[in-house]
């Protein structure tokens, strides 16, 4: 999987101390996903702390490991948005 970063994306994980590797795991260990309004796909999964962690991807969201990904944003699920 080949994996970009909006810079939103890129700010959010960083004020929110989330790494490229806890984005990936989620994308590929998630244990739930759907579709929003926003034409993104959200994928939720633990990442090795234990901690939820909720990715938003563009459309169509992960489909191959060929194939490339945008991550719109991330944040945890247990942590309101500080923003």
């Amino acid at each position: 999987m080949k994996v970009k970063y909006s810079r939103h994306a890129r700010e959010r994980m960083a004020l929110r101390g989330i790494t490229t590797d806890d984005v990936i795991r989620v994308i590929l260990n998630h244990h739930s996903s759907w579709g929003t309004k926003e034409e993104s796909v959200q994928y939720t999964g633990s990442v090795d702390s234990g901690r939820e962690l909720k990715v938003w991807l563009v459309a169509p969201g992960y489909v191959s490991s060929d194939a490339w990904v945008t991550v719109k944003s991330a944040a945890w699920k247990d942590e309101e948005d500080p923003a």
